[in-house]
């Protein structure tokens, strides 16, 4: 949220109509789950040589992070080795990262249209996936442990128009039939949303509308549990988007740290959720990669969270001692509970892991 994140890049939609419609089963979090980690420690991830500005996307099983570096108006693919090393991965974004360490992204021509890529390894260069007929752009957004990719293709110059798509080494690129975009992948579960602007899995099962609070809904992450829980956002009457879990036979309202503002849920470990809260709705759609580098990169505009079942929502700067920093964003999380997400410190933006404190 990816947030960076978000239809894509789903964030804070507004202006959306629609009812609910009936849910299909998923992951509630037990009463009994793991409360919040009294403290987390840091780890600055700060650009490559050269760049001025750095966002973490996405951490493994290993604690190996992705993300970019930003050098003027250009990113830079970065991995972050969980033993200390940095790697630049070229002039691309890396979205996603598996627990063998396949990277998911995408890579910008001079046109500025997205072309989806995967990394095999941090010394070979990306592989072009492809493209989907009738869609001139696609950013890849998430990747399972078998090398399956998810994400959207659009138009470049009707980013509106687009679809979900996976791509398997066997089958190249496909259309995800009634979506409108697939955000993440677990498994065999694809989560996003549809066409009828709902959060939704898709499956070889087919399409199972979340529904949703009155307005737009999305489902951002899932964990990667035989039953995953679901998390995203959905619009309230009012306007503002409140951060849910799409569970149980029904969306749980996780609220937000201050009455009024917009948030969003982008990761979770099974037992732990984490998000981005904003002062004012980022709106409509975010097929391009241009406007979600324009977001992800406006530090100081957002407030990282966590929550959990036993201790509600927690301000994530409450959580970390480190002097001069502001965690505006979470970006995801792995099963082990570390966090990766974007802060100011000292005046740049770089990225971040917070490992759970001993």
């Amino acid at each position: 949220m990816k947030t960076s994140t978000l239809v894509l890049l789903l964030i804070l939609c507004s202006g959306c109509g629609g009812g609910s419609l009936p849910l299909t089963p998923s992951a509630s979090i037990p009463a009994k789950a793991p409360g919040i980690p009294a403290s987390y420690n840091l780890r600055d991830l700060a650009p490559l040589a050269g760049g001025g500005a750095a966002q973490a996307q996405a951490v493994n099983s290993l604690g190996d992070v992705v993300g970019y570096s930003n050098f003027g108006t250009t990113p830079h693919a970065t991995l972050w080795r969980a033993e200390g090393t940095t790697w630049d991965l070229g002039g691309l974004v890396a979205e996603a990262i598996n627990s063998t360490g396949l990277i998911a992204g995408y890579a910008v021509d001079s046109g500025g249209h997205a072309q989806p890529c995967l990394w095999r390894d941090a010394i070979t260069g990306p592989q072009l996936l492809g493209s989907i007929a009738g869609y001139d752009s696609s950013l890849a957004l998430g990747v399972n442990d078998a090398g399956e990719v998810v994400g959207v293709a659009y138009l470049f110059a009707q980013p509106s128009h687009q679809i979900g798509f996976t791509w398997t080494s066997s089958a190249g690129m496909k259309p995800i039939p009634g979506s409108a975009a697939a955000q993440a992948i677990a498994g065999s579960t694809i989560v996003g949303i549809n066409t009828a602007s709902h959060a939704a899995t898709f499956t070889s099962a087919g399409a199972s509308d979340l529904g949703s609070l009155g307005g737009l809904s999305a489902a951002t992450a899932l964990s990667n549990d035989k039953v995953p829980v679901i998390v995203g956002f959905a619009q309230l009457a009012s306007g503002v988007s409140h951060p849910v879990i799409f569970g149980g036979k029904r969306i749980t309202d996780l609220g937000v740290l201050t009455p009024g503002d917009s948030s969003v849920a982008i990761g979770t470990s099974g037992s732990l959720i984490v998000g981005t809260e904003i002062t004012s709705a980022v709106a409509s759609a975010r097929a391009s990669w241009q406007s979600r580098m324009a977001h992800d990169l406006a530090a100081g505009q957002g407030r990282a969270w966590v929550w959990s079942q036993r201790d509600g929502m927690r301000d994530l700067n409450s959580l970390v001692n480190a002097p001069g920093w502001d965690l505006v964003s979470t970006e995801g999380m792995n099963s082990q509970g570390m966090i990766v997400g974007a802060g100011a410190v000292s005046g740049y933006v770089h990225g971040f892991v917070l490992t759970p404190g001993k």
